[in-house]
């Protein structure tokens, strides 16, 4: 439809910017969700020809395009760098783990507790770096 070719791809370039104060107190993590789904449109979008000429507009545009891109770069950085810091605590238990002598000292209350950060670490580093991911693909 016309009307979506002319207004879609700059609502939700501005939507994507607008997202980063929603008022919410989980708004810093909410905003993580809403733009990768922002992203997959995008995505979905660049797909058809018909939306190019939008997309440039939005490039050549300045302003509301520097802020988004402004946002996307943090929005990695920020993501890639958590998904590092995950990835090392990781590592770390891990190889606590296989030192079985070692592992077998601590104190089963401190072993659960590793076990249960080590499992955190490990969905937050596969959920960061799927949108890391999606967001470096857009």
């Amino acid at each position: 439809h016309p009307l979506s070719v002319k207004l879609l791809v700059p609502s939700l370039m501005k939507f994507y910017t607008d997202v980063e104060h929603t008022g919410a107190t989980s708004e810093f993590y909410d905003k993580f969700t809403i733009r990768y789904h922002i992203s997959t449109i995008f995505k979905s979008l660049w797909q058809n020809i018909g939306h190019h000429g939008t997309f440039m507009e939005e490039f050549n545009s300045g302003k509301q395009f520097v802020r988004y891109i402004n946002m996307l770069i943090n929005d990695t950085t920020f993501l890639l760098d958590e998904s590092l810091e995950s990835l090392k605590r990781i590592h770390e238990v891990q190889e606590e783990m296989k030192n079985k002598e070692q592992w077998d000292l601590l104190p089963r209350d401190q072993q659960q507790a590793r076990q249960s950060q080590l499992a955190q670490d490990e969905r937050v580093s596969r959920s960061y770096l799927a949108l890391a991911t999606e967001t470096v693909d857009m």
